[in-house]
Parts: C-alpha cells; sequence; structure tokens
C-alpha cells in the first residue's frame, strides 16, 4: 500500500545570526546559494507535493530560514494556497520585526503558534 510522504523539507538557507555552541551554521558563508532551486522549480516542487499529500506539511528550514523573508514568506503563502500546512522553527530574532507582522496582516494569517526556543549550550 503506496502511503505519500507527510513531510517535505525546504532548506532556505544555510547562515544564522546566532553563535549557538551546539551549531554551526553561524560559521557557514551560504556561498553556494547560486545554486538553490530558484522559485519557479520550488513552486513546481511545492504543487507536485501538495498532489502527493494533500494533507502534508512543509517544513521551512535554515540555518535561520527568516534571515530570508521574501523566500520564507513566499514559502508560506503557496503551501497555504496549496492547502498544506507549513511549520518552522526559528530562533525568534526577526519576529519583532515590524515587517513580519505587517506580513503577517496582509497576508491574513489565521493561525500562528509560537514555542519558546530552548537555548542548549
Amino acid at each position: 500500500m503506496y502511503r505519500p510522504p507527510r513531510f517535505l523539507f525546504v532548506q532556505v538557507n544555510k547562515r544564522c545570526n546566532l553563535r549557538c555552541g551546539h551549531c554551526d551554521f553561524w560559521m557557514r558563508k551560504d556561498d553556494d546559494r547560486p545554486n538553490y532551486v530558484l522559485w519557479p522549480r520550488q513552486r513546481e516542487i511545492l504543487q507536485e507535493f501538495s498532489e502527493l499529500s494533500p494533507s502534508g506539511a512543509v517544513v521551512i528550514c535554515g540555518g535561520e530560514p527568516m534571515l530570508d523573508l521574501e523566500d520564507y514568506f513566499a514559502i508560506t503563502r503557496e503551501s497555504r494556497r496549496l492547502g498544506l500546512k507549513s511549520l518552522s522553527v526559528v530562533n525568534g530574532t526577526r519576529i519583532r520585526s515590524e515587517y513580519v507582522v505587517r506580513s503577517w496582516v496582509a497576508n491574513e494569517e489565521p493561525r500562528r503558534s509560537f514555542r519558546m526556543p530552548v537555548i542548549l549550550g
């Protein structure tokens, strides 16, 4: 019996604005960014995933995915349009940004859940 994938992991970047002892993303330069999958193809992949798994979830990863807000919100908007859930773990440093709040309001983000980060080390 075929079981569709439940999750699609999308890595937005490979860098971070914090210097946590348990992680090395802050040391990376993200210099292979030119090789990343471009937005038109990312959109096709999201569409293909929604056809395979209509009740699936897109997990937005990074480094710190909210360092690239345009990419982050493009993925969440498209996921929502396709009926998919969007999940991500962020460090919270960009959530205070007026841009983020305006984007959530402008995009009529209906559900938000926040969990406080736990810093290890």
